[in-house]
């Protein structure tokens, strides 16, 4: 299993994800274009989805937008 956070977040809360997904792989993407290419096979994303990374999410089981809205899509 693996979760992609996408924009990152800071080191202090994402060794507390770490530390609360076990042996999940956390992968905290610095950019778009790594999101893109670490989403392929994550089965897990938190963060501000877009139409471009669900287009390549081939595994995509979950997702946590925590935003007020996403109605620009």
């Amino acid at each position: 299993m693996k979760l992609v956070i996408h924009p990152p977040v800071d080191d202090v809360r994402l060794e507390r994800i770490r530390e609360a997904a076990g042996e999940m792989v956390v992968v905290n993407a610095a950019d778009s274009d790594s999101a893109a290419g670490e989403i392929i096979d994550a089965t897990a994303f938190f963060g501000k989805i877009t139409p471009e990374l669900i287009s390549v999410a081939g595994q995509l089981e979950w997702v946590q937008a925590p935003t007020a809205s996403l109605e620009h899509y």
